[in-house]
């Protein structure tokens, strides 16, 4: 029996990001402000020269000041990346996401950006009873019939996520040309996959061929950090990692019927969705951006 307390360390690990990225900023506030009264005209008087500085640094046309500080509030940004799902039948997935963005400020920003990632094919064993109904012509009773069936069932997914995002970040070099990033994360996840069984008894008599597609959406709450690096004006390149929970969600279909004929079942209960429900995703990412 698994322990309860190992299942909550995702979410205790995404509250304490979350409870990160906004504790810095309101201490940086309060640190600027003085820690209270004492002294808070002289701190606020440095922050204000700080700010103006920072203003006054950006780029002109000659190319000179902090890169990070051009005056370009909206972003575009282009990331591949490679998604492991650890525990789940389908747990590679290659692909990439397009994000727009707003800086709400030097340190703040938020964005919305979707995802396309393929998933490796996955292919397993099966064993289940085929049962076939017939009518007694004599007595008109139903009789039953199970022939054990042995094969391979597969599926391949694609993985959409849709995520809200919200990043602070802390610069690292007096020109801001270096900047390290908390990202906490919520959205929703779709898993989009296909189907197939291929089996056979031992004679190979009886044969199912059965396939299918299936769509899944679950909610998906995590986080990540980075390092951003601006190598020019407008463009600036990234390279991160995110942890994204998605909740369990019902699975409500099943290849062949899936029911009980005169009290056995009829055909596997399996579908490519019970290949991936409930993902604990690790993305690992290499981002490219640009500021307009």
């Amino acid at each position: 029996m698994k322990s309860p307390i190992r299942k909550s360390k995702p979410i205790f690990a995404i509250i304490a990001l979350l409870a990160a990225s906004v504790m810095i900023p309101s201490i940086q506030t309060y640190a600027a402000k003085g820690g209270g009264r004492t002294g808070g005209a002289g701190s606020r008087g440095a922050q204000s020269v700080r700010n103006a500085t920072r203003n006054n640094a950006r780029p002109q046309s000659d190319g000179e000041g902090p890169l990070a500080n051009i005056n370009e509030n909206w972003y575009l940004e282009f990331t591949p990346g490679y998604i492991s799902a650890g525990g789940s039948n389908l747990d590679s997935f290659f692909g990439a996401s397009v994000a727009v963005g707003y800086k709400l400020s030097l340190e703040d920003r938020i964005q919305l950006e979707i995802g396309f990632y393929g998933s490796n094919n996955y292919s397993g064993a099966i064993s289940y009873p085929r049962v076939s109904t017939d009518l007694d012509p004599v007595t008109a009773a139903e009789t039953y019939t199970s022939v054990p069936l042995t094969g391979t069932r597969s599926v391949k997914a694609t993985m959409v996520p849709v995520l809200f995002s919200y990043s602070y970040s802390i610069r690292l070099d007096s020109a801001e040309r270096w900047e390290f990033r908390l990202t906490p994360a919520v959205g929703t996840l779709a898993m989009f996959d296909t189907w197939s069984i291929n089996a056979s008894d031992a004679a190979g008599t009886t044969n199912d061929h059965l396939s299918g597609s299936d769509s899944k959406y679950a909610l998906a709450l995590g986080g990540g950090f980075g390092l951003t690096w601006y190598f020019a004006e407008r463009w600036y390149a990234d390279i991160g990692y995110r942890y994204l929970w998605t909740a369990k969600v019902s699975n409500k279909h099943s290849a062949g019927n899936g029911g009980l004929v005169g009290g056995l079942p009829d055909g596997p209960a399996w579908n490519g969705v019970n290949a991936w429900n409930g993902l604990n995703a690790h993305f690992y990412t290499v981002a490219l951006g640009w500021k307009f």
